[in-house]
């Protein structure tokens, strides 16, 4: 009963499996906010992560408009025609890494069969980014968000998103047009190593 001491919470599901708590990424309010289906396979939590913590808008990385559906190439287009794989190789690492949780963001243990790990492979291996030092660890498998959220941290564009995100909050969407002032506040943030007071 010492509020000196602290002693780690211990959150667990009602078949008593551990959560991977990791901030608001784990949390059902996003996880809810943002469901999955049986084709959309997270991506539209992986978008949402880019776009509220890495200052990262996925959806315009590529020319959406010239698509050409005629031409589609390979069983999973997402991995072999480069029309779509030029988006999906940023979003399905970082949607896999949202495995164990199920459509509707319920948490669901330490999922090891991933659509990375299917033959034939229908998506890539969760990780950062696709590139072999970004994957996640197997050993990490049932704390795959906390490796996102890991990473996410150790990024530059979460310093700008976090910044936005403030500023918008308390400033309104126009202050974000100044990019010099969002630089100075950027740098205001880091340097006072994330204290939001300063």
């Amino acid at each position: 009963h010492n509020p000196d001491v602290f002693k780690p919470a211990r959150l667990t599901d009602m078949n008593n499996r551990v959560y991977e708590h990791a901030g608001v990424l784990s949390t059902l309010p996003f996880l809810s906010r943002y469901p999955s289906t049986a084709t959309n396979r997270n991506r539209a939590r992986a978008r949402y992560a880019f776009e509220f913590f890495l200052d990262t808008d996925v959806q315009g990385l590529a020319d959406r408009s010239a698509l050409n559906f005629d031409n589609v190439i390979g069983q999973f287009p997402t991995l072999s025609d480069p029309q779509c794989s030029v988006c999906h190789n940023v979003v399905d690492p970082v949607a896999g890494l949202f495995k164990n949780y199920n459509n509707n963001g319920v948490f669901a243990g330490n999922v090891t069969n991933w659509y990375s790990t299917r033959n034939p492979r229908e998506m890539l291996d969760p990780g950062y980014t696709m590139n072999a030092a970004d994957i996640m660890p197997t050993a990490q498998s049932s704390q795959a968000l906390r490796f996102l959220g890991t990473r996410i941290a150790q990024d530059d564009r979460f310093a700008t998103a976090t910044v936005k995100t403030l500023l918008r909050g308390l400033m309104g969407p126009a202050v974000l047009d100044d990019d010099t002032w969002v630089e100075q506040m950027k740098q205001v943030l880091v340097s006072s190593n994330y204290n939001m007071k300063a």
